[in-house]
Formats: structure tokens, C-alpha cells, sequence
């Protein structure tokens, strides 16, 4: 019996992560796939750390192009943008890290 339930939640998880893949490939933009594509990664292989999220697979640029269905130049392009913006980077070992930005909080 447990080992039913697990084979069921294991094909409940993947059936929701094709759901959501299917739904990142149906965005019209690029930037849109991307960034649905990055929150999706930051749920399944996110993290914490102390500037935000590390997606803890090291992901090239040609993997995102292949998962949003773009060319790499694109992809480059676009994640160099969302670091120009100060929402991804990159640690020592290229890993990705989005960014979470944390309100301060004034004293009382």
C-alpha cells in the first residue's frame, strides 16, 4: 500500500511539473517563458541563501534556451538584462541566484 502512494505522489509531481512546463511553453514572450521557467526552477531546485534563491543545478545558457524555446543569444541577452537589474547573479561556482529583496524594517 505505501509503496502505491508513493508511485502515485511520484506521477502526481510529475504530471504537475509537465503541467507547468506546458504552461511557461504557451507564453507568447520570451521574457515571460524565462521568468515563469526561473520561478518554476526556484520551487523544484531553489536554495536559500542569503541574497535569495540558488538553483542548485549550474544551467547554461543553451539549457534555458532549450527549456523557453528560444536561441541562446536571446537567453544571454535576457539574463544579462535581469542582472543589469539587480534580480539574478551568479556565485563562484555559476550557479544561479535570484534575488529576493528584503524590505528593512524601521525601528519602533
Amino acid at each position: 500500500m505505501d509503496k502505491e502512494r508513493a508511485i502515485l505522489s511520484s506521477l502526481k509531481q510529475r504530471l504537475q511539473q509537465t503541467e507547468s512546463l506546458l504552461a511557461i511553453y504557451g507564453q507568447i514572450r520570451v521574457e515571460e517563458r524565462l521568468h515563469s521557467l526561473l520561478m518554476l526552477l526556484k520551487q523544484a531546485i531553489g536554495q536559500p541563501v542569503e541574497q535569495g534563491t540558488r538553483l542548485h543545478a549550474r544551467l547554461t545558457h543553451q539549457d534555458f534556451a532549450s527549456a523557453c524555446c528560444t536561441t541562446r543569444v536571446t537567453v544571454t541577452r535576457l539574463l544579462g538584462k535581469l542582472q543589469e537589474q539587480g534580480k539574478i547573479t551568479q556565485d563562484a561556482h555559476n550557479h544561479y541566484i535570484i534575488i529576493t529583496r528584503r524590505i528593512p524594517t524601521s525601528p519602533d
